[in-house]
């Protein structure tokens, strides 16, 4: 009878297991709105007893890498940040014979995730048109962003956390209707966008060099060495606003980078 390689994994030792499965964590980690860490695929998790057995002795044993990166796609997930730093830098100490973690060298903000749009599309009216909708959502999903972004000044520290992404690709299902959208109706939510960093900018603009447009440079090849702190948009928007994004952007009290936007 032919075996699988699922089947040839779960006769394994228990040591060969774990080596195989913490090649599936990564460098990026998340968290949700309860503090929860996450580092590798929750699939693992649900699979079966025993790996999920494997995945915790291994996660006992992990510690955040010195180039870890956070994500978060919920705004609600904001106020767990100090939590999820401090236990991250317990785990290192305890494992590391008390080393010490300075904390995430970049972070990442993906404004319009669905989780984020899915909460906020709950509680929307159901009278609104559909491009009502479309635009109260947009609104509504930044706002709530900005209703949780006092505790990224806190703490986020630009001499440790060199990066910080705001990501604001839009659904691909909305963007033809987005394209339509008057520069007063874009403003509006490119506006809230930016307020959602702007204290956070304050501290990252001391160190602000170059041009707002400064191509993106990939953390594979930084390394973190020498790095200037700033702040960038990135994503996935549409080309017929990128006149006005930019000007929007330039006029700005403190400009951010915007090399890592992809314009379509």
């Amino acid at each position: 009878m032919a075996t699988t390689p699922e089947s040839r994994l779960m006769a394994a030792p228990a040591e060969i297991r774990q080596q195989i499965l913490q090649n599936l964590f990564t460098n990026e980690i998340r968290t949700n709105k309860d503090g929860e860490i996450f580092n590798m695929p929750w699939q693992l998790q649900s699979v079966c007893k025993l790996l999920k057995e494997d995945v915790d002795t291994i996660q006992n044993l992990w510690s955040p890498p010195q180039y870890a990166t956070l994500l978060v796609t919920y705004p609600k997930e904001l106020p767990q940040l100090p939590s999820v730093i401090a236990q991250l830098k317990q785990k290192t100490a305890k494992a590391n014979n008390g080393k010490q973690w300075s904390g995430f060298e970049e972070a990442g903000l993906i404004i319009f995730h669905p989780t984020a749009i899915k909460q906020v599309l709950a509680d929307l009216p159901d009278w609104l048109s559909k491009d009502q909708v479309m635009q109260s959502l947009y609104l509504c999903v930044v706002r709530e962003w900005d209703l949780n972004r006092y505790v990224l000044r806190p703490t986020l520290n630009p001499e440790v956390t060199r990066i910080v992404k705001s990501n604001l690709t839009l659904p691909k299902a909305d963007r033809d209707a987005v394209k339509g959208w008057s520069s007063r109706k874009w403003d509006s939510m490119q506006t809230g966008a930016w307020c959602v960093l702007r204290e956070l900018a304050e501290d990252y603009s001391s160190a602000f060099k170059g041009d707002a447009g400064t191509p993106f440079v990939q953390m594979e090849d930084r390394k973190g060495n020498g790095v200037q702190p700033r702040i960038e948009f990135t994503g996935i928007l549409p080309k017929e606003h990128k006149a006005t994004f930019e000007k929007r952007n330039s006029e700005a009290m403190i400009p951010f980078h915007i090399g890592g936007i992809e314009w379509i």
